[in-house]
């Protein structure tokens, strides 16, 4: 049910791109993202849909998230989503750029995928949580935005959106195989950058296996 409601994001997020564009609002984004994902076969938005720009001239953080806010140009514009198929939930998360990035952002990008990819290496059965964002937010703070990096690297997830273990600094949790969770690395930096991605992945023998298929390229329009 899990990898059947990360499919549908995939499938939702390939259908939703072409909206993006400058003047198009992002409350109208969002509704088409929630009809997109029964469209494709889910009960119900797992959570209130996420969609918001962030970029070289905005204050905007990533708290204020969907508005009646008119996109502008050269911004990065994330996206946070799911849906629910027999009780069971997903949360997908992808940014893409409008216009031609600056060179910031694609080291942010770019970051932000490294930062992922050390995640899912890491979280094998017999790792702690704890251990897997401390490596997560390395690879960020290595690349200079550690200051940006601001919330945990993920949460286990099944017939709630958000359940324990977190994949965060506190939690001791040791992993186990099975265990299905988000890896979602993010530099919100307001007024200069803003990236994130976020798949569901489950834990296993060589590296966690990704339930979602969306390509993790950065994506401009």
């Amino acid at each position: 049910a899990m990898r059947t409601a990360s499919r549908i994001c995939d499938a939702v997020m390939a259908d939703v791109t072409p909206l993006v564009k400058e003047g198009a609002m992002e409350v109208a984004i969002a509704a088409e993202v929630d009809r997109l994902m029964q469209t494709h076969g889910g009960r119900t938005p797992s959570f209130d849909t996420g969609v918001w720009a962030m970029g070289p001239g905005s204050a905007r953080d990533a708290s204020k998230r969907t508005s009646i806010d008119p996109l502008p140009s050269a911004v990065g514009v994330s996206f946070d989503f799911g849906t629910v198929v027999d009780g069971y939930c997903s949360d997908f998360g992808r940014t893409i750029h409008i216009g031609e990035p600056d060179d910031r952002y694609v080291d942010a990008y770019n970051t932000v995928i490294a930062a992922q990819e050390m995640g899912r290496t890491l979280a094998t059965p017999g790792t702690l949580a704890t251990d897997v964002h401390s490596a997560v937010v390395e690879v960020i703070s290595n690349a200079g935005y550690g200051e940006w990096f601001r919330h945990r690297t993920g949460h286990c997830i099944g017939l709630d959106t958000h359940e324990k273990p977190f994949i965060s600094e506190e939690d001791q949790t040791v992993l186990e195989a099975g265990m299905t969770f988000t890896i979602e690395p993010s530099i919100f930096w307001p007024g200069t950058v803003g990236v994130r991605v976020e798949d569901l992945f489950v834990c296993a023998d060589g590296g966690a296996e990704s339930l979602n298929d969306y390509s993790r390229e950065m994506v401009t329009v």
